[in-house]
């Protein structure tokens, strides 16, 4: 099992590493399209494939997660409060994504990328904390 394992850690991390950098260009590409209305289409079309990057990335890590914990400790049980803060915060994640999709143009995407790279942050430092 330990094989099924690595390799759901190393899906895990790869989509980690997705959602982070789209996480921090994400903002960067979107203030370049509000400041120059020429390169619009072009910046729009890369906004585009950022966004569904971090979404398929969001997802994988939600996948990979749930699978690793089920494969290395049969579930939830005995996982620590850091543990809790994690999937909290996963949980938060999702909902700002969510709720920056469905309210598109009524929420400050500053805001919203702030809190997104924020949460990031510490879902990785309680992640770390939670497994050592």
């Amino acid at each position: 099992m330990d094989y099924v394992f690595d390799f759901l850690l190393i899906c895990h991390l790869l989509a980690l590493a997705v959602a982070a950098a789209t996480t921090v260009a994400l903002p960067v590409v979107m203030r370049r399209i509000a400041a120059t209305a020429e390169n619009r289409p072009s910046l729009g079309a890369i906004a585009g494939q950022l966004s569904l990057n971090s979404r398929i990335g969001l997802g994988v890590l939600v996948v990979t997660g749930v699978l690793m914990i089920w494969v290395r400790y049969g579930g939830v049980d005995g996982l620590n409060v850091w543990f809790t803060v994690k999937m909290a915060l996963v949980v938060l994640m999702i909902l700002v994504l969510i709720a920056t999709a469905v309210a598109r143009g009524r929420i400050n995407p500053q805001l919203s990328g702030w809190i997104t790279r924020l949460t990031l942050v510490g879902i990785v430092i309680s992640a770390v904390l939670a497994f050592n």
